[in-house]
């Protein structure tokens, strides 16, 4: 036998109403998923901000996994994400204004080197722990000293007479 329209009508009406409920639940996930990855975006904590100059500050920001170097100008009141994210969380970070370098200390146990003119990787040296906190003393005409303090406890110092990587740690 042929249904009735109004067994018909009532089938379409469940059906209707089966599909809007899986549409509310797919629109409520997605908002869900929205709302999580930007609340991730949002919750990242400056771990570290170095002046450059009158103009410039590098601040780091991260989690465990990552670190995002960001620059703001102090006469724009503008920060922009730079290009060179790191692996993990920086530590440290000290400005060698003789040198135009930042050097910074990740919780990966490295130190790197980057052009803050130029805003771009110089290099980087793993060490036996990562470091805690550095600050430069200027060693003569031409270098600095960098000394290091370490997770482990010991302090250890860094000659750097140029841009280019350190050979005796």
């Amino acid at each position: 036998p042929f249904p009735k329209r109004k067994e018909i009508q009532q089938k379409q009406r469940a059906f209707f109403k089966e599909l809007t409920t899986k549409w509310e639940k797919k629109k409520i996930n997605e908002a869900r998923a929205f709302y999580e990855e930007t609340e991730s975006i949002h919750d990242l904590r400056i771990s570290y901000a170095c002046f450059v100059n009158d103009k410039e500050i590098w601040v780091c920001s991260g989690k465990q996994a990552e670190g995002i170097v960001m620059v703001a100008n102090t006469e724009t009141r503008k920060m922009a994400v730079q290009n060179f994210n790191t692996d993990c969380k920086v530590l440290c970070m000290v400005f060698l204004e003789d040198f135009n370098m930042i050097l910074m200390g990740l919780i990966s146990k490295e130190l790197v080197a980057y052009d803050s003119q130029m805003k771009h990787y110089l290099w980087s040296i793993k060490l036996k722990e990562p470091i805690l906190h550095m600050f430069s003393v200027k060693d003569g005409i031409q270098g600095y000293r960098l000394y290091c303090g370490l997770a482990n406890g010991f302090l250890t110092y860094i000659e750097l007479n140029s841009i280019s990587q350190p050979c005796d740690i």
